[in-house]
């Protein structure tokens, strides 16, 4: 049996960020990893291999915006979903985070490794709990608690800009 619902899933972002420094602000912020994984989450729910194929396209050719905990209003557009694969692990993105000032605080915490968390919200279907296609996907925000807690940031980097080119890669380990 199968029912369609709107819903929102919380899981963790993976893979990886970067950034500069300008003084004492990081900007041109970019991160990758997974907006949504196969495995089961925290509810017993997860998504089946292709289950995002008819929704991808049309959420990228639409307004792409990543927001701050699902909150749907203009100020809380933090950056832009650059681009979104189903592959056989899940949903991987890769977004860009707005430089704007009111998110300094947001841009840090990213940096930080605080903020790490990514979660979508759409209408599904379900079978069991198993959801088998996504019709519409609404957006992808950066939340504090994820459902999934499998997926965590595997290393970032960090670039100066000021012509000292130094590089520290970081490795955080599961």
């Amino acid at each position: 049996m199968q029912k369609t619902a709107k819903g929102k899933i919380n899981l963790q972002l993976n893979e990886t960020k970067s950034y500069k420094q300008e003084g004492d602000d990081y900007l041109d912020v970019k991160i990758k990893g997974y907006a949504s994984t196969h495995d089961i989450d925290r509810y017993g729910e997860h998504f089946v291999f292709g289950a995002f194929s008819k929704a991808v396209n049309k959420y990228l050719s639409g307004n792409p915006v990543l927001l701050i905990d699902h909150n749907q209003g203009v100020a809380s557009i933090v950056g832009r979903v650059n681009s979104l694969t189903e592959d056989s692990k899940g949903l991987f993105m890769e977004a860009t985070i707005t430089n704007d000032p009111q998110f300094k605080s947001l841009r840090y915490r990213i940096v930080e490794g605080l903020v790490n968390s990514v979660s979508v919200s759409g209408r599904w279907s379900y079978e069991g709990k198993a959801i088998k296609e996504v019709s519409d996907l609404y957006e992808i925000s950066l939340v504090a608690v994820p459902a999934n807690a499998g997926a965590l940031i595997s290393a970032k980097s960090f670039e100066k800009d000021d012509n000292l080119k130094d590089k520290i890669i970081l490795n955080i380990k599961q």
